[in-house]
């Protein structure tokens, strides 16, 4: 089929990293049955579609509320009437407004939907709860189809009224993107040896919802015992939080190294034992499933968006629900038990793979958007 004949899909997220590790790895499968066009809120990330007939275009957006909005809004309609596509996917809170925007205004053959990776408003209270759940409700009312990343997620949406049992679909065993797995057994550093001291990682952006708290208590403790770990921080700072552990990292540091943002955080998945994921809310969970590419199991909350993905004692470990001193007690017994770590590692691989692995993510994807299209032609 000539690139002319094809069907156009636009593929758009508000952030260019979200598009990295969400949209990008689809962008291939899809171009070999439509013209794909990849639409980001900034320029910051450099995306690679590879040799694809997808183009990327960026119409700058804030990722926050900004009185710019309503100008970003008409350029990405005018975009959206230009391109013509027959189907339209957003990701980020911000972009379903945009979707929201586009239905209101575009023609009916236009098929918009939005793919939910996460609530903002789950730890809000009073009326900026009730403003940001009530914009969920009206994305879910009013866009063709409504899609979101995890089996918990989709429970607790229902269970909050944000929607029907019937009007949001969860693709296979969830994942927005999935993770690449080539082989048959964790991806680890060359020369890696399960021996002292016992590598900690968190990986992720810094900000409190994530409970970097919980994890420099749990720091606190292990150094007052003299356990012997070490532990690793990667991610970008969103928040200025950095300066609350600085203390530690000038004071130990052979115990505690921050890396800030890298592109890639591979190597340090595969040099780490323990992914530490104290957070306050996950829409899935991403970073879990990326560790267990790696033969690494999370220690995590008992938390809607982590239910599927981690299972308890058997491919990670979960504590009741921001019980600081239970998941210091984890993590504590934990470092007295490699052959645990290593057993449940192996089993998070497992179960990752078969579940979660990048081709078979893409491959429901590509399935259910066809699928739109058939529908609403």
């Amino acid at each position: 089929m000539k690139n002319k004949d094809m069907a156009s899909v636009m593929l758009m997220s508000s952030t260019s990293f979200a598009a990295k590790n969400f949209l990008v790895p689809h962008v291939k499968a899809l171009s070999a049955s439509y013209r794909v066009l990849l639409v980001c809120g900034d320029n910051k990330q450099t995306l690679e579609l590879g040799s694809t007939n997808a183009e990327l275009r960026h119409i700058d957006i804030e990722r926050q509320p900004n009185f710019s909005d309503l100008v970003s809004i008409i350029r990405y309609i005018k975009l959206v009437n230009s391109v013509k596509p027959r189907l339209v996917l957003t990701i980020t809170p911000k972009m379903a407004l945009v979707a929201l925007a586009m239905k209101l205004c575009l023609p009916r053959t236009v098929v918009v939907g939005h793919y939910f990776t996460g609530q903002v408003w789950a730890e809000y209270t009073g009326l900026k709860r009730m403003f940001y759940k009530s914009l969920d409700r009206m994305f879910v009312r009013f866009l063709d189809f409504s899609l979101c990343d995890g089996i918990g997620q989709r429970d607790f949406l229902i269970s909050q009224g944000v929607c029907g049992s019937s009007s949001i679909s969860v693709l296979g065993s969830g994942s927005i993107a999935g993770v690449a797995i080539n082989c048959d057994q964790p991806v680890r550093r060359l020369g890696y040896k399960y021996s002292d001291p016992v590598h900690l990682l968190y990986a992720g952006r810094l900000n409190a919802a994530k409970g970097l708290d919980d994890i420099f208590y749990v720091f606190e403790r292990l150094l007052d015992e003299g356990a012997h770990f070490k532990l690793t921080i990667v991610g970008p700072d969103e928040q200025g939080y950095s300066h609350k552990f600085q203390k530690f990292l000038t004071e130990y540091p052979e115990r505690c190294v921050y890396v800030g943002h890298v592109d890639d955080v591979s190597d340090y998945y595969a040099n780490s034992d323990l992914l530490l994921l104290p957070s306050r809310r996950e829409g899935f969970g991403s970073v879990v499933i990326e560790a267990a590419k790696h033969g690494v199991p999370a220690v995590a909350y008992d938390i809607y968006g982590l239910r599927g993905t981690i299972l308890d004692q058997d491919t990670g470990f979960i504590a009741a629900a921001f019980d600081r001193d239970a998941y210091y007690a984890i993590i504590r017994r934990l470092l007295n038990n490699r052959e645990e770590i290593k057993k449940v590692g192996e089993q998070a691989f497992s179960y990752v793979k078969r579940h979660f692995s990048q081709d078979v993510v893409t491959a429901n994807l590509k399935a259910y958007i066809a699928s739109r299209i058939t529908y609403q032609s």
